[in-house]
């Protein structure tokens, strides 16, 4: 009997687009000022006992409204996050907690890509900072800049839609030292509303230039297998 078997392919197109050379630098737009990014003494610790029963059946929702959204959870060892939402911004705030309950790491989530971005703290046993991650490091134009640059180079196209999702790409230079700061910003949906397919702006991450853009499709390869 054959059975059909179905893989996923991802196919680049890539077109260079050169004639934009502004720059587009405006540091209030990173956001770094919201609430989010900050760790309050409240939060370097959490009272694990007080919560233990509820986190052992379900997770823990503290806060839910239009704007936020804080839960809980524990894992098989023990240890917990705590899930922070901002929903206008779709950022997020991850606390990884002891067992006790005192503070192991936060980082910061672009969630419509789960991309980190801005810096990670760790601490150590004694709820001290052993290590700072920047995930940017190299990159003069944050996430949010990268995004409003080709909202600017696409103003008119995207004029004719009331809500696009942009979703980010971008080398963490922590882990890849020499490949170039470029983010890359997707759009989904494209103009045509083929979900299978998604454009990529290329911006350069140091002068905010627009580098040009390529298409990732989604491909489905049938095979027969016997």
């Amino acid at each position: 009997m054959k059975t059909l078997i179905s893989t996923v392919l991802l196919l680049c197109t890539l077109t260079v687009a050169c004639q934009s050379n502004k720059s587009f630098i405006k540091d209030d737009l990173c956001g770094f000022n919201d609430p989010i990014f900050t760790i309050s003494d409240d939060e370097k610790t959490f009272d694990v006992e007080k919560y233990r029963e509820q986190l052992k059946k379900r997770e823990l929702v503290l806060k839910d409204n239009d704007t936020f959204k804080t839960r809980f959870y524990m894992y098989k060892d023990g240890e917990i996050t705590n899930k922070q939402t901002n929903k206008q911004t779709n950022i997020a705030k991850w606390i990884l907690y002891k067992k006790k309950g005192t503070i192991k790491r936060v980082r910061f989530i672009y969630l419509n890509s789960l991309l980190e971005i801005g810096k990670e703290t760790n601490y150590d046993t004694l709820g001290n900072i052993s290590k700072v991650i920047d995930h940017e490091k190299g990159y003069t134009i944050c996430w949010a800049e990268a995004i409003e640059i080709v909202k600017d180079e696409l103003k008119e196209q995207l004029a004719q839609y009331d809500s696009v999702n942009y979703v980010l790409q971008r080398p963490d230079l922590n882990r890849t030292p020499d490949a170039p700061a470029i983010w890359s910003v997707g759009i989904a949906p494209i103009p045509d509303d083929n979900n299978l397919e998604t454009i990529y702006h290329k911006i350069d991450g140091v002068t905010g230039k627009y580098l040009g853009k390529y298409t990732v499709r989604m491909v489905h390869d049938l095979d027969d297998d016997n």
